[in-house]
């Protein structure tokens, strides 16, 4: 059983600074499909979007530049590809090469169809099929370039000896200079440990951290190493129990690594991993519950990490509930516990369902959302310098008595003109101003809060308090 880290949770209202962060935008010219922001890819100033076909209209990918404010630099569509082939619902970009996968191409045998820029101009390079492809294998479920390689997953690939079982499966292309050349196809060690025995997907999603290749399989975690030109299957990995689910994970250059955890529970839970000395440790972790019902019911399934900056976000949520704008949760890790910052919004109308936060990529400062139903679809980058940070600085200020069995009394030369009760679930409880000098938290329940004291000039300082 972990040691559980005390859980900071800060709601604050920053909308001004929040916003002056979010900038939206779409295609200039070649709309085509519906849902815009359905899937996205970002390496440094490279941004690609896709929308989906609908009703005799294909889908199209479509590539950004935001260097120095977003500008469309290309559209992708295969000549040869039909609006049934899922063109574009896997992405990939890195430096002067792109990747885009069409998994339910030729009866969902699939492919990947790939470009390079020349000069200015993104041109086209090479179509990838399998060798030994099968209708039903959706090769290219998710195509992922990291430096001189390219890895494709078919997450229908039944693998042999695994028939009716959709094993999954990643086929590795290495660049040649001129082209991708076929190398190797990695499957699950028939001696790793699994939990299932159904389908399970290898592949449904694939990260580089450190030279070590890490592919999620649905209920599980593997990884492989480079060994004689070849990637061998390392061990199996999961931080959490055997019986989870792993809807997302990510890693920072810092030597952080994030994972979402299925829990037994309306919850999921949120991990925070350090590298140290060649292996990870679990520093800490925060239950999240759903979000709650002003939101209907959204179960947390995506998330991303730029440095100290962590975004929660949701594809999903319990049928039958009002339509709402969906929210990103924003977090900060201070002295490794997680800090809640506030909730992050797009900008369209409320009371919609816009899937604002349903995909969500980073790469340097820049996250990159989708909100693939807001209007015909939209994509943000949230430039993760400009969010609003609360302040932890020291002062001379003191809340006591703490513990406290309800008046809460504040002492110390630093002026402070408002104060705000939170609980740990974040939702503001009282705002009063603080001329008295004290707080009562009378009328609320046993438990922990976080008092807020903020300044004229808008400096803030946080103070927990439990209630006896």
């Amino acid at each position: 059983m972990r040691n559980k880290y005390s859980l900071i949770v800060l709601a604050l209202a920053c909308h001004f600074a929040n916003a002056q962060a979010l900038t939206a935008f779409g295609p200039t010219t070649g709309m085509s499909g519906k849902d815009f922001g359905s899937f996205l890819a970002i390496d440094q100033n490279n941004i690609l979007v896709s929308s989906i076909s609908d009703a005799g209209t294909p889908g199209k990918v479509y590539a950004f530049n935001n260097e120095n404010g977003i500008v469309q630099t290309a559209v992708f569509y295969p000549d040869d590809a039909l609006e049934t082939d899922g063109f574009g619902q896997s992405l990939s970009v890195s430096n002067d090469l792109i990747a885009i996968g069409s998994p339910y191409h030729n009866v969902s045998e699939g492919a990947v169809y790939t470009y390079k820029k020349n000069n200015t101009s993104w041109e086209f390079l090479q179509k990838i099929t399998p060798d030994d492809g099968n209708p039903g294998d959706n090769f290219g479920s998710v195509a992922k370039i990291f430096g001189e390689y390219l890895f494709i997953s078919s997450l229908g690939d039944e693998a042999e000896g695994s028939a009716n079982q959709n094993m999954g499966s990643v086929s590795v292309y290495k660049w040649d200079g001129t082209g991708w050349q076929y190398t190797q196809k990695l499957f699950m060690d028939p001696l790793a440990p699994v939990f299932m025995t159904t389908d399970r997907h290898l592949g449904q999603r694939i990260e580089m951290f450190n030279g070590v290749l890490y592919v999620n399989a649905s209920y599980n975690m593997y990884n492989f190493e480079l060994e004689n030109d070849g990637w061998v299957y390392q061990s199996w990995v999961n931080y959490n129990s055997v019986d989870s689910g792993i809807p997302d994970f990510c890693f920072t250059d810092d030597n952080s690594q994030f994972f979402l955890f299925n829990s037994p529970s309306a919850s999921m839970s949120l991990d925070h991993l350090d590298y140290v000395n060649g292996a990870w440790v679990n520093h800490s972790y925060i239950e999240l519950e759903y979000f709650g019902e002003e939101n209907g019911y959204q179960v947390p399934t995506k998330i991303a990490a730029i440095g100290d900056k962590i975004f929660v976000g949701s594809d999903y949520y319990y049928e039958g509930q009002p339509q709402r704008k969906f929210p990103i949760r924003y977090y900060r890790l201070i002295d490794n516990q997680f800090v809640f910052q506030s909730m992050l919004y797009g900008n369209g109308p409320e009371n919609t369902d816009d899937y604002f936060g349903s995909v969500l990529e980073s790469s340097n400062e820049y996250l990159v959302v989708g909100a693939p139903m807001e209007g015909t679809g939209k994509a943000y980058t949230i430039n993760a310098n400009l969010l609003s940070n609360d302040s932890f600085r020291k002062s001379d200020v003191k809340l006591y008595p703490n513990p406290t069995s309800g008046i809460v009394k504040i002492s110390g030369d630093t002026r402070f003109t408002k104060a705000e009760v939170y609980a740990v679930t974040g939702k503001l409880l009282l705002s009063q101003d603080t001329a008295l000098g004290e707080i009562s938290l009378q009328k609320f329940a046993a438990g922990i809060y976080f008092i807020r004291l903020q300044t004229a000039n808008g400096t803030a300082e946080t103070f927990k308090i439990i209630k006896h």
